[in-house]
C-alpha cells in the first residue's frame, strides 16, 4: 500500500556523528589511500587530471555526512565527510554518482568544474512507501519480517474472478490457491500459506481492517492491499492464530482532495473447463462384450443385431438413444460486476463509499420454471463506508460500515450436501446413453430410477430450487489520540467492532416423473414412480431461520513512534478481547495482549521484537493463556562502504527472524476438552441375582477428558535477502524452517478394548516443514513509450510428520512417521499382466477377484510372497501442491497495456473415480474414449483390461487411479486501453479492456477432467469479459 505520511526531514549535525561513522570514515579512507599509491602511475597517464571538491547538503541546507561518490562505471570513490564536505581526484571525461539512502541519486559530468555542490532530495515514495502489518503500518524500508504485498491493481487484473481467493491466485510467492469448483457462490478456494505443517487445519489467519473476518465476498473495488504475513517475526504478535500465516486486507480510505467518482462495468460469458468424450454406442457395446467375456458372462452378451441399431441413421431415436449428456446437460453461462465508488475529503473529514453488485447465472442448460429458476446462481451486492474525521489537531476518528448480501441457488435435490452435488456432477458422466434420450417428443423426461439410471437434466430443471440468503454486517469505530503532551510520537487507539452473520433457507419442491421403454420394440412406456402416482403442485416453503452468528472485539493500544537523530523506535502495546457468539452455542472468548519494539539506525541496522500472549476459554484453568515471542534483524549491507563502490548495486537488505507462534484448532470436537461426558441410551435389562427383569437407565462414560489440552506450538525460522541491481532488476529470497510440535489430535494408539467410545485427544503430534521462495521482477523502457515488466516467482516446501501417535504394531511402511502430510497410501504396481504364465510366476493375489491377462500385476512389498493389504506403502505425490510457480507480465505502449498471468503447481496427485476410471457405472454400458484404449496382446501398455463386475482385483489404491495432478496455466490475460483526460474534461480517465480467465492448461492428468477439480463436481470455468472502468 501507498500512503503518505507528513513530510519529515532527515537532518545531520556533528553532535549525533557516532564513534561507528568515524571508525568506518577512517576504514574508507585508509582503503582510498591505498588505492590511490596503487593507480598513481595511471593517473599521471592521463592527459587531464582534475581535483574535484564540494559539499553534498539535503534540501533543507544540512550537510549530509556518508554519501557515496563513485565514478560510473567503476570502483573509485570516496564518501561525504562530517561536514557533508569531499574531495576526489578523476578525469574531465567522468561521470560522478552521488547516493544516500533515502535521497534520490544524481549524475553530474566532472567536465571543467573543479567545485561540484551538490543537493539531494528525499525519495518520498522509498521513504514513504509502507506496508500494513500485525497492528499497524511500518516504512517498507524498514521491514525485517518475510511480508509480501499485492495493491488493488493486481486484484482488478484477474480475469473476471468473483471472489478475493481466486483473485490472489499466483500473486504472492509461497501462497498456493486451490480452486476446486466455481459453483455461483459457493466457490471460495483453500489459501496455504508455506505450505502445510499439521494435519488439523492450515488456513491462514485474515484480518479486514484489522478485524478477524470472512474475506472471501468482499470487491476487489474496495480493497486498498493485501499483506500476506509469513514468518514468525510478522506474526508472532497474533499468538495463537498466527502459525498459518495472516493475510491483512486493507480497505480504501478518502484523502485530502476534490470528490472524486469511479465508474465499473464488466459483463462476461463462461464455459466450463472438463470435457466429456463418451464413447459411441456401437463400440461400447463391442468393448462390453469383451469385459463380458473377461468376465465369463456370456449369457448377458449382446447380440450384434441388437448393436446393429445403433450404426443406423434413420432409427427411432426415442428408442435406440444415444445421448451425449454433456452436451444435454452443460452449456454457457454469463456473469456481470458493476461498481460504483465515491471518494475525497477535507481537513476535517475524509470519505470513501462504495457499492457494487455482482450477478453470475450457471453453465448448465436449465430452463425457468413458472414457479422457480432451477439454475446455480449468485447475486451479490456489496457496500461500504469508511469515513475520518479529525476532531481535533490531535484527536481524530474512523467509522466504518460495510458487509454484503447475497442470494444464491441450486437445485433442489443437490442443495443439502456437497456429497449430493457430486453425485449429481458424476451422473453427467455415468447415466447411460442408451436407455431412454433426455426428453421425449412431447416434452416428458427420460428415466428409470433415480437411485439407478436416472437423468440428470430431470433433476436440474424437476426438482425444484434450494434458496439461500445469506447477509453479513461489519461495524467498526476507532478513536486515535495523540498524547504529544505526555512525549513526542505517543499515541492511544481504542477500537470497538461488531459483526454479525445471518443465513435464511428456501425450498421449492417439485416431483419428478420420468418415463422410458423397457425394451425397444415395447408399445407402451413405463412410468416412475408408478403408474398410478399423482403429481403434486409446486410446494413452495416460506423462509426459515438458518443460522447467526455475531462477535464483537474491542481493543485498546499504545503506540510510540520517534526518532533521535539517526536512531528510529517505535514501540506498541496492545490488549484486544473477542467474543464469538455462533447461533445458540456458548460464546468463545478469546484474549490477547500484544507488545513490539523496532530501531534502526539510519535505516541501516535493524532490530524488532514481538510478543503475543493469548488467552481461550476453550483449555482448563492453568492452560488458557500462551506466550509468543520473536526476534527479527535486518542489516541494509548496501550501504556498508564496501558495497558503495558498486554502482549496480542500488540496494541490499539481509534479514533473519526467530519465534514461536501458535494455533488453538478449536472446532466441536476439541472445545472444552477439560470436561468429562456420559451418555445415556436408554434403558437396559440388568442381571441381579436370578431376576434377568430389573430395567435400568444405562450410562457411559465418553471421552476421557484431558485437563492438560493447550495450544499447537510452532517454532519458526525465517532468513531472507532483498537485492535491488542495475535499478530495474529487484529480487527477493527466503528460507524458512518450522518445527511444529504439541499438535492437538485424537489418540490412535489405544486398543478398542480399553471400552471407550471416544479416543482423548493429546498435545502429542510434530511436524517439521521448511522450503524456500524466490521473487524476481524486472521492468525496463524501451524508447520514450514501451514499458515492460515481467516477475516471477517460484516456492518449494516440503514436511515430515515426527509422530503422530502411529499404532506400534502397523508395519514401517505404512505409519505417518517419516512421511509428509497429505501422504497417499497404495500398492505399487509391476504394469500389467501379459500372459497366464506372468500371473502363474507372480506372487498370490488376495485383494479379490481373479486376475485374467492384462489385469494390474502388484508388487510383494514386504515379501511374504503373496500380496495382500500388508504390501500398502507410499504413493508418488501429495494430496496438495509442493512447488508454485507464477509469472507476471505486463506491457504499456502509450496508452495501451497487455498483462498476464501464468500460475501452476506441481508434486500433487489426485484419485479418478472409479467410475470414470472402469467404465460400466451401476451395471450399466457406460464408456468413455479412454476406454477404448484398453490392453490386448497387440497394445500391451495400454490400460488395464475391461471387466464388467470382475472389478476388485483392479480397483485398488494404485497409480492408475492415483494421478499426476500438476498443471500450468494461463490464468489471467488482460489488454485495454486507457484513455486519459485533460485538465477541460469531465472524466478523469476511461479505460477500456477486454479480460479472460483459465483460458488454457497444461496438464498431463486425465484429459475429462481440470486437475484442481478430479472430483467431477461443479466445474471450474473459462471466462471471456469487456469492462469499462470511468474515472470522473
Amino acid at each position: 500500500m501507498h500512503k503518505k505520511f507528513t513530510h519529515f526531514r532527515v537532518t545531520h549535525s556533528i553532535t549525533r556523528i557516532s564513534i561507528l561513522y568515524l571508525t568506518f570514515t577512517l576504514l574508507f579512507n585508509i582503503d582510498t589511500l591505498a588505492n590511490s599509491e596503487a593507480d598513481e602511475k595511471t593517473l599521471q597517464e592521463l592527459q587531464e587530471n582534475i581535483v574535484v571538491s564540494g559539499v553534498v547538503k539535503d534540501d533543507t541546507g544540512e550537510s549530509l555526512p556518508g554519501v557515496s561518490i563513485l565514478v560510473k562505471g567503476t570502483t573509485k570513490g570516496t564518501i561525504t565527510h562530517f561536514d557533508g564536505s569531499y574531495k576526489l581526484s578523476v578525469n574531465s571525461n567522468d561521470v560522478l554518482v552521488y547516493s544516500f539512502i533515502g535521497y534520490k541519486s544524481k549524475e553530474v559530468v566532472v567536465g571543467t568544474q573543479s567545485v561540484i555542490d551538490i543537493v539531494l532530495s528525499l525519495d518520498e515514495e522509498l521513504l514513504e512507501e509502507v506496508v500494513v502489518v500485525g497492528y499497524g503500518v511500518q516504512k517498507k524500508q524498514s521491514i525485517v519480517g518475510a511480508i509480501e504485498t499485492t495493491p488493488t491493481e493486481q486484484l482488478l487484473e484477474s480475469g473476471g474472478a468473483t471472489n478475493m481467493t481466486s483473485a490472489l491466485t499466483g500473486r504472492v510467492a509461497g501462497m498456493t490457491v486451490m480452486e476446486s469448483t466455481s459453483e455461483p457462490g459457493q466457490n471460495e478456494a483453500q489459501i496455504l500459506i508455506r505450505g502445510r505443517s499439521s494435519w488439523n487445519d492450515n488456513s491462514p489467519l485474515i484480518l479486514v481492517d484489522g478485524v478477524e473476518r470472512s474475506f472471501n465476498d468482499i470487491d476487489p473495488n474496495e480493497v486498498e492491499s493485501i499483506s500476506v504475513l509469513k514468518d514468525a517475526s510478522a506474526t508472532a504478535v497474533f499468538g495463537v492464530k498466527g502459525a498459518n500465516g495472516v493475510i491483512l486486507v486493507t480497505s480504501k480510505q478518502g484523502s485530502e482532495e476534490k470528490t472524486r467518482i469511479n465508474i465499473s462495468q464488466e459483463v462476461g460469458i463462461k464455459t466450463p473447463m472438463n470435457t466429456s468424450s463418451r464413447l459411441d454406442m456401437p463400440s461400447t457395446f463391442r468393448l462390453s462384450n469383451q469385459a463380458l467375456a473377461n468376465d465369463g458372462l456370456w449369457d448377458q452378451m449382446i447380440p450384434e443385431s441388437y448393436i446393429r441399431n445403433w450404426e443406423d441413421p434413420n432409427r427411432d431415436l426415442e428408442r435406440y438413444p444415444e445421448v451425449d449428456w454433456w452436451d444435454e446437460v452443460v452449456g454457457t453461462g454469463y456473469q456481470s460486476k458493476t461498481n460504483f465508488n465515491i471518494s475525497g475529503g477535507t481537513k476535517k473529514i475524509k470519505y470513501f463509499t462504495s457499492v457494487g453488485y455482482l450477478k453470475e447465472t450457471d453453465v448448465l442448460n436449465s430452463q425457468p420454471h413458472q414457479d422457480y429458476d432451477p439454475s446455480f446462481t449468485n447475486d451479490r451486492l456489496n457496500f461500504r463506508t469508511n469515513l475520518k474525521f479529525k476532531v481535533t489537531n490531535t484527536t481524530s476518528v474512523d467509522f466504518g460500515i460495510s458487509g454484503n448480501q447475497k442470494r444464491y441457488s441450486s437445485p433442489e435435490e443437490v442443495k443439502s450436501s456437497d456429497y449430493q452435488k457430486g453425485e449429481f456432477f458424476k451422473k453427467i458422466y455415468r447415466t447411460p446413453s442408451y436407455l431412454y434420450p433426455a426428453r421425449f417428443e412431447n416434452g416428458t423426461y427420460g428415466g428409470i430410477d433415480p437411485n439407478g439410471a436416472d437423468n440428470p437434466l430431470s433433476i436440474l430443471n424437476e426438482s425444484g430450487s434450494g434458496q439461500t440468503r445469506r447477509s453479513e454486517l461489519f461495524t467498526n469505530l476507532q478513536l486515535d489520540q495523540k498524547l504529544d503532551f505526555i512525549t513526542k510520537g505517543l499515541t492511544f487507539r481504542a477500537k470497538i467492532a461488531f459483526d454479525t452473520y445471518t443465513e435464511f433457507n428456501k425450498s421449492i419442491i417439485k416431483d419428478r416423473v420420468l418415463f422410458h421403454y423397457p425394451t425397444p420394440d415395447a408399445e407402451n412406456q413405463v412410468r416412475y414412480p408408478d403408474a398410478n402416482f399423482i403429481e403434486q403442485t409446486v410446494t413452495i416453503d416460506n423462509w426459515e431461520y438458518g443460522w447467526f452468528r455475531k462477535t464483537m472485539l474491542y481493543e485498546f493500544s499504545s503506540r510510540y513512534n520517534r526518532t533521535f537523530g539517526d536512531h528510529s523506535v517505535t514501540g506498541l502495546l496492545l490488549f484486544s478481547r473477542r467474543i464469538n457468539s455462533p447461533d445458540v452455542s456458548f460464546p468463545f472468548y478469546e484474549e490477547n495482549w500484544a507488545g513490539r519494539v523496532t530501531y534502526d539506525y539510519r535505516m541501516k541496522y535493524m532490530a524488532e521484537v514481538n510478543v503475543g500472549v493469548n488467552g481461550s476459554d476453550n483449555f482448563a484453568p492453568g492452560q488458557r493463556f500462551g506466550v509468543f515471542p520473536s526476534f527479527a534483524l535486518g542489516w541494509v549491507i548496501s550501504e556498508e562502504n564496501l558495497f558503495k563502490k558498486m554502482d549496480w548495486l542500488n540496494s541490499a537488505k539481509v534479514r533473519y527472524s526467530y519465534g514461536t507462534v501458535g494455533r488453538s484448532h478449536i472446532n466441536n470436537n476439541t472445545r472444552h476438552l477439560y470436561f468429562g461426558e456420559y451418555y445415556q441410551d436408554g434403558n437396559i435389562n440388568w442381571r441381579l441375582g436370578q431376576d434377568p427383569r430389573n430395567w435400568a437407565p444405562h450410562y457411559y462414560e465418553g471421552r476421557i477428558p484431558n485437563e492438560n489440552a493447550t495450544w499447537e506450538k510452532a517454532v519458526k525460522q525465517n532468513l531472507g535477502f532483498e537485492a535491488t541491481v542495475l535499478k530495474n532488476w529487484k529480487l527477493t529470497v527466503d528460507l524458512f524452517n518450522e518445527y511444529r510440535y504439541d499438535i492437538l489430535m485424537e489418540r490412535r494408539n489405544i486398543p478398542a478394548w480399553s471400552g471407550f467410545p471416544e479416543n482423548p485427544y493429546a498435545n502429542i503430534g510434530e511436524v517439521r516443514s521448511r522450503g524456500f521462495e524466490v521473487a524476481l521482477s524486472y521492468d525496463f523502457t524501451v524508447g520514450d513509450h514501451l514499458k515492460i515488466g515481467i516477475a516471477p516467482n517460484f516456492s518449494m516446501n516440503e514436511s515430515k510428520i515426527i509422530n503422530r501417535d502411529d499404532p506400534a504394531l502397523l508395519p514401517d511402511s505404512q505409519k505417518d512417521a517419516g512421511k509428509p502430510i497429505g501422504w497417499k497410501k497404495g500398492y505399487v504396481t509391476d504394469g500389467l499382466y501379459q500372459d497366464w504364465d506372468d500371473i502363474y510366476n507372480s506372487p498370490n493375489s488376495n485383494l479379490g477377484g481373479n486376475p485374467i491377462p492384462g489385469d494390474i500385476k502388484y508388487i510383494d512389498f514386504n515379501g511374504d510372497g503373496s500380496v495382500d493389504i500388508n504390501d500398502q506403502t507410499v504413493l508418488k505425490g501429495l494430496d496438495v501442491p509442493t512447488q508454485t510457480y507464477g509469472v507476471n507480465l505486463s506491457l504499456n505502449y502509450k496508452g495501451f497495456s497487455i498483462s498476464a498471468l501464468f500460475y501452476g503447481v506441481s508434486g500433487n496427485y489426485a484419485n479418478i473415480s472409479d467410475d470414470m476410471m472402469w467404465g460400466f457405472s451401476k451395471g450399466f454400458y457406460v464408456l468413455d474414449q479412454f476406454h477404448a484404449n484398453t490392453w490386448n496382446a497387440e497394445n500391451p501398455n495400454a490400460n488395464p483390461t475391461l471387466h464388467f463386475q470382475n472389478t476388485q482385483h483392479n480397483n485398488n489404491s494404485t497409480e492408475y487411479k492415483w494421478q499426476d495432478a500438476s498443471y500450468w496455466r494461463l490464468k489471467n490475460l488482460e489488454m485495454g486501453y486507457n484513455l486519459r483526460g485533460k485538465s477541460n474534461d469531465f472524466y478523469r480517465n476511461i479505460y477500456i479492456y477486454a479480460s479472460g480467465n483459465n483460458l488454457f492448461t497444461i496438464t498431463d492428468f486425465d484429459d475429462r477432467l481440470d486437475p484442481a477439480n478430479s472430483n467431477a463436481a461443479y466445474p471450474l470455468v473459462r471466462r471471456f469479459n469487456l469492462g469499462l472502468r470511468i474515472g470522473l
